[in-house]
Parts: C-alpha cells; structure tokens; sequence
C-alpha cells in the first residue's frame, strides 16, 4: 500500500490516488484543456500639462484597471470616458475621481469590453501642472 503523504506533487498531478486500494490508477490529463493566453498591454502617460489621454488599442479589449499618480494634488476632477466607436451620442462617462486626488486605482464593476475602434479618455486640466503619470492595464480579447 502507497502512503499518501509520500507522494510527491506531479506523481498526485499525473495520478489518481484511490484510497480504497492505496493505488496510483493513471488518469487521462490530455483531455483537459487549458485555457487560451492572454496578452496584457499597458497604455502609460506621463505629463505636466493638462491631462487628455485617449487610448490607441485598435482591437478588442477587456479593460482591467486604471492607475493615477500626481506628485502633488490635482485641483480638478478626472474623468474617464468610453469613447465609442458608433458615434459620440454612445460616448460614457465610466468614472470621475473627485478633485484633490494624488493617487487614484479605478477598476470596472464588471467585465468592460472595448471592441476594436473602442477607445478610453481620460481627461482632467491639471491647472497647477503636477507631474503624472497614468497607466491603463487592459486584456487583449479573440
């Protein structure tokens, strides 16, 4: 009989323990199949004058976070726009972060898929000219 305990981690990843028998039974691993890579892309921006990022992905996305940082605050609110492709009237505000803000994370609530022609604005005034430097980390999509 095998102790289970001295198994090593592929032997459990490559078998089957039965712990009626104290076996090893063989299972069919090909069968399963693995998920598809993804390819991440990282949009940066980094400024002193007034913040008007508009993304250049060109494709379709799943867009997973935005990230802000000023080196002092920002008097003005910053927004974050879906910028549709069918026309501006589809045109979304998604996020405003309040005035005042040095560091800011916004993620979407769900899944936001942009598709292809799809794009982000992400603007402010930045009137006191902070040095920024913003980042949007989005998953390319088949």
């Amino acid at each position: 009989m095998v102790d289970r305990d001295s198994l090593t981690t592929q032997q459990i990843a490559n078998n089957l323990f039965n712990e009626s028998t104290g076996k090893l039974e063989n299972i069919d691993v090909t069968a399963t199949a693995s998920p598809a890579a993804t390819t991440v892309l990282r949009s940066s921006t980094t400024g002193t004058a007034a913040i008007a990022i508009i993304t250049a992905f060109a494709k379709k996305m799943r867009i997973k976070s935005i990230t802000g940082h000023a080196t002092a605050a920002v008097v003005e609110a910053l927004t974050i726009t879906l910028d549709s492709k069918t026309a501006a009237a589809y045109d979304t505000k998604l996020q405003e972060v309040a005035a005042s803000w040095e560091d800011f994370f916004w993620q979407p609530d769900g899944d936001l898929f942009l598709e292809a022609g799809d794009e982000l604005a992400i603007a402010c005034a930045n009137s006191g000219s902070a040095t920024y430097g913003i980042e949007v980390i989005a998953e390319e999509v088949n």
